[in-house]
């Protein structure tokens, strides 16, 4: 690709060069990017672990629930 003066122009020549307000935006840009991505992964980790623990809680309380209408049954059946 060639400039107006006749050079050639590299695209990505100053994109490790950059300074001033841009590099200071370019790098704040990038921490925030960085954060999100930590923030996203710490939600879904989250959401995992609250999962888990959901299910294995409901299976206790399933097997409490059938374990108490099984000792009901006889009860119910002795006393007609």
């Amino acid at each position: 690709m060639h400039r107006e003066d006749g050079k050639r122009a590299d695209v990505y020549e100053n994109i490790y060069n950059i300074t001033g307000s841009d590099g200071v935006k370019t790098r704040c840009f990038r921490a925030a990017a960085v954060c999100l991505m930590l923030l996203c992964f710490l939600l879904l980790t989250a959401v995992v672990v609250l999962s888990v623990t959901f299910i294995q809680e409901r299976q206790q309380y399933i097997s409490k629930n059938d374990n108490l209408r099984q000792r009901q049954r006889p009860a119910k059946t002795g006393e007609k």
